[in-house]
């Protein structure tokens, strides 16, 4: 029998678009698979939506759960299915027909490789038809899941630098779990960005798939937390630092400090004592701790940054981008 797709899908304030999502997923090419619907004790119609999707098809299935955050739901749902294989989708996006047969069949032929993630195109509620390619930078329209795929550095490098994926662009093996664990449900955003990181950490193989019929089409809302610069740079610098706490190869720990000092200047200071503070546990040898005390003390947004620059641009390079000089 063919492998089953597992298709988590969480809920929260999002029934509207249930059908939408649950459309899409009957319109996959690739007929095995089953939809978690979790409701993450959302106070919209989202029980009457998941009864309707339900009754038009029995691959959906619908669980109820206390308000968690959107880790929890997915965990939820993550230990609901069954499937040999996992795809996460949000309750307001869609798959492209072709995206789970292209990606199961990928999976199916190399039994090494663990993760496929395609490219990801964003469209509003206003212009549904019109879709861009959404930057997070200074350039709004960067192909920016294509662009760091292409980074000559093994996958974690990439993801360490910046995030490679959106949630529902890739489909990945159950067993990867067994490696990396489920979502952590302390975050309440970038909670994707670290479960890829840790997935690489665990030895995934991951492969980016840059054929158009592999994409997702992702919602755009003018509410979203992520035009939120503070809160999300807030919420990178927590994440990031919680990373340290596992990560084990040398130049992704060297990139990672180096986006905690970059975060640390933009903030000016504004988390510098209790970032120090959880980062001198987990610091390791004197070059990590020399770059910590240049990022914490000499760096952009401290008061000794531009009398002792001169002195800083000396140092190695590896150091000076530690420093996020």
């Amino acid at each position: 029998m063919p492998a089953t797709v597992s298709i988590i899908i969480p809920c929260y304030r999002q029934a509207r678009f249930l059908e939408g999502c649950i459309a899409s997923l009957r319109e996959q090419t690739y007929a095995h698979w089953e939809a978690v619907i979790v409701d993450d004790g959302s106070p919209d119609d989202a029980s009457e939506a998941g009864a309707r999707a339900m009754a038009q098809d029995s691959r959906v299935r619908f669980v109820q759960r206390p308000n968690g955050g959107p880790s929890a739901a997915r965990n939820t749902g993550l230990r609901a299915s069954t499937g040999e294989f996992i795809q996460f989708l949000d309750a307001d996006d869609y798959l492209k027909p072709d995206k789970l047969q292209r990606h199961a069949a990928m999976l199916n032929a190399e039994p090494g490789l663990d993760l496929v993630y395609g490219n990801a195109w964003y469209f509003d509620d206003a212009e549904p038809t019109k879709q861009i390619r959404q930057g997070f930078g200074p350039d709004p329209h960067e192909d920016w899941v294509a662009n760091t795929a292409a980074l000559p550095v093994a996958p974690l490098l990439q993801l360490v630098q910046r995030n490679t994926m959106p949630i529902c662009s890739p489909l990945f093996r159950r067993s990867v779990l067994d490696r990396a664990g489920f979502m952590d449900e302390s975050m309440r955003a970038l909670e994707d960005w670290e479960f890829w990181i840790r997935c690489a950490n665990a030895g995934a193989c991951i492969r980016f798939d840059p054929a158009p019929e592999a994409e997702c089409l992702i919602r755009l809302h003018a509410s979203s937390a992520s035009h939120d610069r503070a809160f999300m740079s807030g919420a990178e610098l927590n994440m990031r630092v919680s990373c340290m706490a596992y990560l084990q190869d040398h130049k992704a720990r060297r990139l990672m400090l180096a986006g905690i000092g970059r975060l640390l200047a933009w903030r000016k200071g504004t988390d510098r004592p209790s970032t120090y503070r959880r980062l001198q546990e987990l610091v390791k040898g004197g070059e990590e701790r020399t770059a910590l005390l240049i990022a914490m003390h000499l760096g952009p947004g401290t008061r000794l940054h531009g009398l002792i620059r001169p002195v800083i641009e000396r140092l190695p390079w590896h150091i000076r981008s530690l420093a996020a000089v």
